[in-house]
């Protein structure tokens, strides 16, 4: 967020910096949110600290790479949430899901899993869980 300094500026002044990336060093600055966060907090980066608290918005890392343009599962482009990777699994698929803190409530037939350990019978009493070496068939 910059300030004007008491100095209307042009449209051409204002799309000539518009693109500009920050620093959080700049003497106009009245604050700079590079949305570094720290808990619940969006720390101002300018040194005048008006830090933000978040409340209630649930913030999503995105994944991507040139080696990685979407996320898979694998090592190489883990999911970057936990609700993305639910989108995409299959019976018996391995995934990998990005390292962080994960705010997310997951529901799975009508039961919040946020937390709780629940056998593979409890959550679906049609679905044994996973395959072990004394039920193949």
């Amino acid at each position: 967020m910059r300030s004007g300094c008491g100095v209307a500026k042009t449209q051409v002044e204002i799309q000539e910096k518009m693109n500009d990336q920050l620093t959080g060093n700049e003497s106009d600055l009245v604050a700079y949110y590079p949305m570094d966060i720290d808990n619940q907090y969006v720390l101002d980066g300018s040194g005048n600290n008006y830090h933000g608290i978040m409340i209630g918005p649930v913030v999503k890392s995105r994944y991507f790479s040139d080696e990685c343009p979407k996320p898979d599962g694998t090592m190489d482009c883990p999911y970057p949430t936990i609700a993305s990777a639910l989108e995409d699994v299959r019976a018996w698929d391995r995934i990998i899901i990005r390292e962080g803190r994960y705010t997310e409530f997951i529901m799975k037939d009508g039961i919040n899993i946020e937390g709780t350990d629940y056998s593979w019978n409890q959550l679906d009493p049609d679905f044994g869980g996973p395959p072990d070496k004394h039920n193949y068939y």
